[in-house]
C-alpha cells in the first residue's frame, strides 16, 4: 500500500505564507489539514493525536524550523518562501506596529535600525527581532541561539537538496506557478491575504546597510536562493503560461477558493 506523503509548509514570518496556506488546503480536506502557530496546536498534533492520525495528515502549516518534520512517520516534502532580509525586516517592523506592540510603537523606525546595529536594541527589548531570521528556520537554531557560518552552510545544503521546492516573495507569481507543478496539481489558486496596509518606512541607504548587516547570514542565504531559483522552474517545466496564469486566477477561481473557506469554518 503507497503512504500518501505529507507536505510540511515551513512558514517563515512575513514572507507571504497566509496567501499559500488557503491556496494549499484548497486541496486537502479540512481533517487532514494542521496548522501550528502556537504552543497548544504543537501540543495537540504531537501529543495528543495518535499516530494513525498524525499518518493521515496530508498539509501541516506553521512557524516550525525544518526538523518538525521528523515528527512524522510518512514522507514529508518540505516547501518553503524565502524573502528579501531587508524588505522582510522592513514588513515585520510595520506588522508589530500594526499588531499594538508597545515596545514598537515606542519606538520610531529610524531609531529601531539605529538601535539594532548599535545592540541596544534586540528580542530582549523588542520580541521577534532575532537576526538572521531565514537561516534560523532552516538550519534548526533556537532563537535564544546565536546563528553563526555553520548554521549557513547547514540551511544552504537544505535549500540546494533538502526542501523539496522553495519560493521567493519577490518573485511570488512564479513560485506560485512551481508549486502548482512540482505537486502535480491542475490548479493553484491564490487570494492575497494579510497584505499591509498604510505607509510603509521609507529606507535611507544607511538603514539598509545596516539591516544587511544585522541580518548578513539571511543576505547570502537570500542571494544563493535568487541564484538557485531559476533552475527550479526550468526543471520543473514551469511556462510562461504557468506564471501568467498564477499571476492572474479568474473571479471565478477565487470565488470558489472563498466559498471553501467559508464552508470549512462549519465543518
Amino acid at each position: 500500500m503507497m503512504v500518501e506523503p505529507l507536505l510540511f509548509f515551513l512558514h517563515i514570518p512575513k514572507t507571504g505564507g497566509m496567501t499559500l496556506i488557503w491556496a494549499f488546503e484548497d486541496h486537502f480536506p479540512p481533517r487532514r489539514c494542521w496548522r501550528v502557530y502556537t504552543p497548544a496546536q504543537a501540543e495537540q498534533l504531537l501529543d495528543t493525536l495518535s499516530a494513525e492520525q498524525r499518518a493521515g495528515l496530508r498539509l501541516v502549516c506553521g512557524h516550525e524550523s525544518y526538523c518538525f518534520a521528523e515528527h512524522f512517520a510518512q514522507p514529508v516534502r518540505i516547501v518553503t518562501m524565502l524573502r528579501d532580509p531587508v524588505r522582510r525586516a522592513v514588513s515585520q517592523y510595520g506588522h508589530k506596529v500594526r499588531d499594538g506592540a508597545a515596545a514598537f510603537i515606542r519606538t520610531p523606525f529610524p531609531e529601531f535600525v539605529e538601535g539594532l546595529a548599535a545592540g541596544t536594541i534586540g528580542p530582549e527589548t523588542h520580541a521577534g527581532t532575532q537576526s538572521n531570521v531565514q537561516v534560523r528556520y532552516l538550519a534548526d537554531v533556537s532563537p535564544r541561539k546565536p546563528v553563526v557560518e555553520a548554521h549557513l552552510h547547514i540551511a544552504l545544503e537544505r535549500l540546494r537538496s533538502g526542501l523539496f521546492a522553495f519560493g521567493l516573495t519577490e518573485r511570488f507569481p512564479e513560485s506560485v506557478a512551481l508549486f502548482q507543478r512540482v505537486m502535480g496539481w491542475s490548479r493553484l489558486t491564490v487570494v492575497t491575504r494579510n497584505r499591509a496596509s498604510g505607509p510603509k518606512p521609507s529606507l535611507t541607504p544607511g538603514q539598509s546597510e545596516a539591516l544587511q548587516a544585522y541580518h548578513h547570514l539571511d543576505v547570502r542565504l537570500y542571494q544563493a536562493a535568487r541564484d538557485h531559483f531559476d533552475a527550479q522552474l526550468r526543471r520543473a517545466g514551469v511556462t510562461p503560461d504557468d506564471i501568467r496564469r498564477a499571476n492572474a486566477p479568474s473571479a471565478l477561481q477565487q470565488g470558489r477558493l472563498l466559498v471553501g473557506r467559508a464552508i470549512r469554518k462549519v465543518l
